[in-house]
This record gives C-alpha cells, sequence and structure tokens, in this order.
C-alpha cells in the first residue's frame, strides 16, 4: 500500500444511491428530488446545465428555477434525504416525490408517486394495497370499496378503468334489466314490430 495517500475509498458504499432535494435558499421549500451516485458532481451538473441553458424539455421547468436562483446571486441549497441501495433507488425517489408533495413543498418533478396513486384510489372509493411505484407501466394491486381485490396499471387506472369485477357486476345487471323489461313487454312489442318476431 502506498505510505501516503490522501483517503481510502469505502468500496461497500459504491452500491449506494442518494435522494437528494434542491432547495430554494430564500423560502427553504424543496422543489426538486433526484437520485445520484454522486450529489457533489450532480449538483455541478444541475448547476452547468443552468447556466449555460442546455436543458431538455423535461428538466426545463427545473433549470428555469435553477437559473433564476443563481442570477439574484444565490446558489439552490442541495440536502441528502436518504442513502438507498442502487437497486431501490427509483421506488425511494419516487416515495420522496410523493412524501414532499403530501407535505406542501411545490415539487417540479413531473414523476408520480405511491403517495398519488393511493390519493387516485381514495378517489375511486377505493385503496392501492402496493407500496412501491415505479411507473405508469407498472402493475399495482387495488382494492374497491366493494372489497374486490384488482391488478391493473397505473396508467389504465388513470385513463379510468377501475374493478372490473364491479364492470362486470354492473353489465349482468343492466343486460337482467334489459332482459326482464323484454320479457314484460313482449306481447306489447308483438303487436307493435310483428316484423320483428316473424323473422325469430
Amino acid at each position: 500500500m502506498p505510505p501516503n495517500y490522501l483517503y481510502e475509498i469505502d468500496t461497500a458504499r459504491l452500491n449506494l444511491a442518494y435522494i437528494y432535494a434542491l432547495i430554494d435558499p430564500d423560502s427553504l421549500q424543496a422543489h426538486y428530488v433526484g437520485m445520484t451516485e454522486s450529489p457533489s458532481l450532480r449538483y455541478r451538473l444541475h448547476h452547468s446545465n443552468a447556466s449555460k441553458r442546455l436543458y431538455k424539455s423535461e428538466k426545463r421547468e427545473l433549470y428555469l428555477w435553477f437559473r433564476s436562483i443563481l442570477e439574484n446571486g444565490s446558489r439552490p441549497r442541495m440536502v441528502v434525504l436518504a442513502e438507498v441501495p442502487l437497486n431501490r433507488a427509483k421506488i425511494e425517489e419516487r416515495y420522496f416525490i410523493g412524501k414532499l408533495r403530501v407535505a406542501g413543498e411545490p415539487i417540479i418533478n413531473r414523476d408520480k408517486s405511491i403517495f398519488e396513486m393511493r390519493a387516485i384510489a381514495k378517489l375511486m372509493n377505493g385503496d392501492c394495497m402496493s407500496h412501491d411505484y415505479i411507473g405508469s407501466t407498472t402493475v399495482l394491486n387495488w382494492r374497491c370499496n366493494a372489497n374486490h381485490y384488482f391488478s391493473l396499471t397505473a396508467r389504465r387506472v388513470l385513463s379510468g378503468v377501475w374493478c372490473p369485477t364491479c364492470i362486470k357486476n354492473i353489465a349482468m345487471v343492466r343486460n337482467q334489466y334489459v332482459k326482464d323489461i323484454y320479457k314484460e313487454n313482449r306481447s306489447y312489442l308483438e303487436l307493435e314490430i310483428p316484423w320483428v318476431f316473424r323473422s325469430l
């Protein structure tokens, strides 16, 4: 081992990711949540992209906010919210996005979170039974107000699809209702539109 080295890298920490938040230095409100393996490098990238206006459309709002703070002679603060295993980083990032949104922070991330999925389920008088949310194509477990359990992607629920059992039950009830009306009114219908019944 070389006798004069500055410090040794802890290789056990190389499989960790850091969930961080960018904070407005004046209001102390969190505006963005992200994940990285190197917080200082990520901050320098945010700073560089904002000052050079090198941003993609999905990050535009973040960098406009970041740039406005730089132009006021200040810098956004960066805080580490959690150290997590690398394989759970995306899930944990979405967890903190939702947690801070629920707490009233003006988070500008576009990503949804498990908190938002649970809020959507409450709007449908049901529950989201899953604990993790990765993306809109991830299958989540749900429960409707009639206590039916089912699995659907977040995208399908966001498009208005809900409990398949309830939908079948509603369809069966409607079908039975139509059949009952038909039975009750068959003799009247045979008199009014006899040509339909001749072909049967």
